[in-house]
């Protein structure tokens, strides 16, 4: 069994009005985020050590918990979470080392459910659980997609249906990307899963959005079969500034097979290139993926193509 270092300090975690050392956070055994995967979360990242968009990332968190039902303490509002996640940066930047950034998670529950451990109450009886911690952005997931671009693998697991969950919500109930992603790696170490909705059409991946270039169109699968990153928000606009043209449509495998180029776009890494669609050869680094990468990198501050490589 590992031991911890006793002497290296942990990072801090806000849980329900109280900073603890990481070890000491935790969901209970009866919270509903646990037994039922209530749970609505959303990630922010730093750069130089800046949270970038946390107000888009906040209005997020905000309208997907109105949206699930699931209330947030008393006195929670933007402005109070927003400083929140300025202090998490605060404690534990220093922690993760020279030459790191970190990635903030937001985290919401209902609560504790009485009945599952013999105690009173119900469902939304308890008092709601929120969480916000860090840790460092993990170089080591998205350093070969700077070295030689992302390979993407359709699988058999499906989106979940809009009409069971609205596919816009941040959450963490998600099955069907464990699913998903132990498929495309048995197809093909180191791809990532590409999943498609009941009609067929591709939507995203796990951790990314994912756009499809022709000529001087970039297409989107429709805003309403996604969950909207804040970064495809912030692509779309770079993308306008670059004089090509956005639509959103219904996006099939043959169109991402015969593309100019196909992009990703998250949070954590920001824009990415895919090299390969089902084991066919895409153009990679191609020129608006680089072009949008430098538009990028000036943007933040940072070269972020050596900054991943870095770990290799």
């Amino acid at each position: 069994m590992s031991e911890t270092n006793p002497n290296k300090p942990e990072p801090w975690v806000f849980q329900n009005q109280s900073w603890i050392p990481s070890s000491q956070a935790h969901l209970a055994l009866n919270d509903a985020g646990f037994i039922q995967g209530a749970t609505i979360t959303d990630m922010i990242r730093t750069f130089q050590g800046k949270l970038f968009l946390l107000e888009e990332h906040l209005g997020r968190f905000f309208l997907n918990c109105q949206r699930a039902g699931i209330p947030l303490p008393k006195g929670t509002t933007p402005q109070t979470l927003g400083n929140i996640a300025q202090e998490a940066i605060r404690r534990n930047l220093a922690l993760a080392g020279a030459n790191h950034e970190l990635a903030v998670v937001l985290l919401a529950t209902p609560g504790p459910v009485g009945f599952y451990l013999g105690e009173p109450g119900g469902f939304g009886d308890g008092e709601p659980t929120l969480i916000v911690h860090t840790f460092p952005v993990p170089r080591g997931r998205y350093a070969g997609w700077f070295e030689s671009g992302a390979k993407l693998r359709l699988v058999e697991t499906q989106q979940v249906p809009g009409s069971s969950v609205p596919v816009g919500l941040k959450t963490r109930s998600r099955m069907h990307w464990w699913l998903a992603d132990r498929q495309a790696k048995a197809i093909e170490p180191g791809s990532v899963a590409l999943i498609q909705n009941r009609e067929g059409q591709i939507t995203e991946t796990a951790s990314a959005n994912v756009l499809v270039l022709k000529g001087d169109t970039c297409k989107s699968p429709p805003i309403a079969c996604i969950l909207p990153g804040v970064m495809l928000c912030h692509i779309h606009q770079m993308v306008l500034r670059l004089g090509l043209k956005w639509e959103e449509g219904p996006v099939f495998p043959h169109e991402a097979v015969h593309a100019d180029e196909v992009l990703l776009t998250g949070t954590l890494f920001g824009v990415a290139g895919a090299s390969s669609f089902e084991g066919k050869e895409l153009p990679w680094p191609g020129p608006v993926y680089k072009k949008l990468l430098k538009m990028w990198e000036t943007e933040v501050g940072v070269n972020l193509s050596d900054w991943f490589l870095e770990y290799r």
